[in-house]
């Protein structure tokens, strides 16, 4: 099964709207902003910023998501489908960027998605923090629980290149379980570094979480890059 094909009926209960996410967010974004977020999903971000008054476009891979419309295009982030200087705000959350090829790959998408930027623009990007994981040898994630649902996080390491990611879910109606694997590239801090480099940020800020905590490269759960355009 594939893995968000498994995730659909459950997704906004497993990984529920967060205020603190978008609030900081939309404190990188001006008044009128035009946002992109790459990796939308359900839209949830999207059609929040609509609502404050916000323009908002999201980018989805997966079809499964279309049966609650919003302002969404079907496309890939590695071949962004939008003009140069679009947006003041991009935004890619929620381990998006680490459902790359190889690490050229995720290079390639934080360069393309820089480049969307408007000057003065932000670009927001969180991920797991794959230097913990990986430092510390990390097999298991807790489990994130709900009333109607189990969801259980299992990796295995091939190498400093990919990770195999396993999501076991658990209806606690019928007691069901379905499992799915998909290969993660672990994005690391030096990789953000190297993208700052490139796309000719004026600085990357890191954050631990989205309640502007410190970033601890080996003990922060996440990692929060936020990239400025000159």
């Amino acid at each position: 099964m594939e893995f968000y094909e498994m995730l659909n009926n459950y997704y906004d209960e497993i990984f529920p709207f967060s205020e603190s996410t978008y609030s900081f967010i939309k404190d990188q974004s001006p008044e009128n902003a035009h946002l992109l977020e790459i990796g939308s999903a359900t839209g949830k971000y999207i059609k929040t910023f609509q609502t404050d008054g916000f323009k908002a476009t999201g980018l989805e891979y997966s079809k499964i998501f279309m049966n609650d419309p919003y302002e969404m295009v079907i496309g890939d982030m590695h071949k962004l489908p939008f003009k140069k200087e679009s947006f003041e705000t991009v935004f890619c959350i929620g381990n998006t960027l680490a459902h790359s090829v190889d690490r050229n790959e995720v290079h390639k998408v934080l360069y393309s998605a820089f480049s969307l930027l408007k000057p003065k623009g932000s670009l927001v990007v969180q991920t797991v923090n794959y230097d913990r994981i990986c430092a510390n040898g990390i097999k298991e994630l807790d489990p994130i629980e709900t009333p109607n649902v189990k969801f259980e996080r299992y990796y295995e390491y091939a190498d400093d290149e990919r990770v195999l990611f396993k999501g076991v879910l658990t209806d606690k109606k019928n007691n069901k379980k379905q499992s799915s694997e998909v290969n993660l590239v672990p994005v690391f801090y030096e990789d953000f570094i190297k993208a700052s480099s490139r796309t000719g940020s004026s600085f990357v800020c890191f954050n631990g979480d989205f309640d502007y905590g410190k970033f601890f490269k080996n003990e922060s759960f996440m990692t929060v890059a936020t990239f400025t355009k000159p």
